[in-house]
């Protein structure tokens, strides 16, 4: 799928001067908001770019994303899962 967006003519050339992989730039950005935003996880980011774990991480680096800590839900699913898990092997 092809997402493109029009820039007034002189924007995207300032752009393009110091920018010029502008749309690979553009993507990856927006992506990496997504991420950021949980709305994809760290394999749709990656699947995404095209790029393995370790190349990910070093994308998300980049952009100041430090941590993958997860939300408070999905931690508490986590515990109730082994809880589950811990009972069921009783």
């Amino acid at each position: 799928m092809a997402v493109t967006f029009q820039l007034p003519k002189d924007v995207e050339q300032r752009l393009r001067a110091r920018h010029p992989n502008l749309e690979s730039e553009a993507k990856e950005s927006f992506l990496v908001d997504l991420y950021r935003r949980g709305e994809l996880t760290h394999f749709a980011l990656s699947e995404a770019l095209g790029l393995d774990r370790f190349e990910t991480e070093d994308v998300l680096h980049k952009h100041n994303v430090t941590e993958d800590l997860g939300t408070v839900e999905e931690h508490l699913a986590e515990v109730r899962a082994i809880q589950e898990l811990r009972a069921a092997g009783r």
